[in-house]
């Protein structure tokens, strides 16, 4: 059995993806091995890659309900020291050189902040002033370290031994699509806040938002009348309408300018992403 990915990413290539991940498991890290990449686009309709099918868990509830606090610990701090372990390889040695911009991404971010805001700002409000100030003057001192970040590490992202307390794998390669070349201090520091927040969000809502038990089985119902029926009408006539891929300026022939347009259309509508063919790379790992 093996995992095809149909990876349907404005913000991500295929091939890139295939490439990171190859070496990753040629130099004995935890990710699935690559088995195939396919850039002809007539197959399936866009490019793709086949990799190897992991056994295991993968915990969509970062609270990870039903298991003890213990083995919580257990399964989190299997998670970091697999961090620390990717952030640990030396990228040279991957053959990974020019795969991102590398040293300066703390400057970077700060400047590409910085433009945006002055670009879209409408009127004067000092403390962004200052801020965007303070922020040119801390720059941290390891900005010129640079290693191989994940982009989107996070809990569910990690399949875990069926029955251990062990990180297998660094899930599916669809989630190499933000991989790069920067410091690693800055990608924990946001990860850590990031995860935090969502968790705490989403206790949150769970507790304030309580659905009865017919509630949530007509959702149920819903969710799945939309994957069945409404999703795939509409996805064949984007299809015969040759609105398809559009993302894919090798299919569209559309440029980055031309398809943040019609991005912004489609963001108008919650699935309308999924429609066109268009969605994150997450949502399109098929199994066979």
């Amino acid at each position: 059995m093996v995992n095809v990915l149909n990876c349907v990413c404005f913000c991500g290539q295929v091939d890139r993806e295939y490439a990171v991940q190859k070496a990753l498991h040629s130099a004995g890290f935890p990710v699935p091995q690559p088995l195939l990449y396919c850039s002809d686009t007539d197959v399936i309709g866009t490019d793709f890659y086949i990799m190897e099918h992991v056994q295991g868990r993968i915990f969509r509830d970062l609270r990870l309900p039903g298991l003890s606090a213990a083995e919580r610990v257990a399964l989190y701090v299997a998670a970091v020291e697999t961090l620390a372990r990717l952030h640990s390889i030396d990228v040279t040695k991957l053959g990974l050189q020019g795969y991102g911009k590398g040293a300066g991404y703390s400057k970077r971010q700060v400047s590409t902040w910085t433009k945006q805001y002055r670009a879209s700002a409408h009127r004067s409000i000092p403390a962004m002033d200052e801020l965007s100030d303070w922020l040119g003057k801390n720059i941290p001192s390891s900005d010129n370290e640079v290693t191989l970040v994940h982009g989107d590490f996070r809990i569910d992202n990690l399949i875990f031994h069926p029955t251990e307390v062990t990180a297998l794998e660094l899930q599916f390669g669809s989630n190499w699509t933000t991989a790069n070349l920067r410091s690693s201090s800055f990608y924990l520091d946001v990860s850590v806040v990031f995860k935090c927040s969502s968790s705490s969000v989403k206790a949150v809502v769970d507790t304030l938002f309580l659905q009865s038990p017919k509630g949530h089985a007509v959702l149920q119902q819903v969710q799945q009348f939309m994957k069945q029926h409404v999703l795939p009408a509409q996805q064949a006539k984007a299809r015969a309408a040759g609105l398809w891929n559009l993302f894919l300026p090798a299919v569209s022939g559309l440029s980055q300018v031309d398809y943040s347009y019609i991005a912004e259309e489609t963001g108008k509508c919650v699935f309308a992403a999924e429609v066109f063919n268009c969605q994150a790379p997450g949502l399109c790992v098929d199994v066979f």
